[in-house]
């Protein structure tokens, strides 16, 4: 099954991900997903990821400081980085588990936003993203390929 990449912004006049509207990638191999925004070193970044069956899923945290806090759940294949006007999310190893709707959300680091990551789900569903999030991108619909065409 190949791996699609479909990637839309939602209420974000400065902000984007920086990937083609689908991709494909083979099973095992490296997916990076690129949130860009000027001066995003000065912005917290969370990482999500929506997955049919399991809910929406914390991945990690990126402090503006260069901080990293990474769920359990996700410490051994998923790593992000900061550098410039960009933040990626990179998943090592890519499988069919990782087929998921994948969200970045960016806020300055003086103004935390007013939830916490479990009361996200409700944030992300809201008309405006709500929640004091600058900025909300979304990912979707990543299934691993057994081949590449």
């Amino acid at each position: 099954m190949p791996l699609n990449l479909l990637f839309v912004a939602i209420g974000c006049d400065a902000f984007t991900l920086s990937q083609p509207l689908s991709m494909i990638v083979k099973s095992g191999k490296v997916a990076t997903i690129t949130c860009k925004k000027n001066n995003i070193d000065n912005d917290n970044v969370h990482w999500y990821r929506e997955s049919p069956g399991k809910g929406l899923q914390w991945i990690l945290y990126y402090h503006s400081r260069n901080k990293k806090d990474n769920s359990p759940d996700f410490l051994s294949r998923f790593s992000s980085d900061k550098s410039g006007d960009s933040c990626t999310l990179t998943i090592i190893r890519l499988t069919s588990d990782d087929s998921a709707t994948y969200y970045c959300g960016l806020w300055h680091s003086h103004r935390p936003p007013r939830h916490t990551r479990h009361r996200t789900k409700s944030c992300l569903s809201q008309d405006h993203l709500g929640c004091s999030w600058d900025c909300v991108l979304k990912g979707r619909l990543l299934t691993a390929a057994e081949k590449t065409i």
